[in-house]
């Protein structure tokens, strides 16, 4: 994560892990809440893991979506940025 984007973040921001994983996902900040693209997210996992496809994008859904709802008020933002360019 580069400093730029480190600067704009609370001490308790939610940072998925590991970020050696994740941090190739960050597409922004927004009110100190770090914003991931959805597929950079799985093509994350797949490169870091060598997952196919769907073992990447049930993990996703399982292990990260499902529980963004219990990271509290400053939990990550996932953007799916292909359904807003259509």
């Amino acid at each position: 994560m580069n400093e730029e984007i480190k600067k704009q973040l609370h001490k308790d921001t939610a940072i998925l892990e590991p970020q050696e994983c994740f941090n190739k996902a960050i597409i922004g900040v927004d009110n100190q809440r770090l914003i991931y693209d959805y597929d950079l997210i799985i093509d994350s996992l797949m490169s870091y893991y060598g997952w196919e496809y769907i073992q990447a994008l049930e993990w996703l859904e399982f292990n990260t979506i499902r529980s963004l709802p219990y990271m509290g008020r400053l939990a990550p933002i996932v953007k799916n940025t292909e359904d807003e360019n259509e």
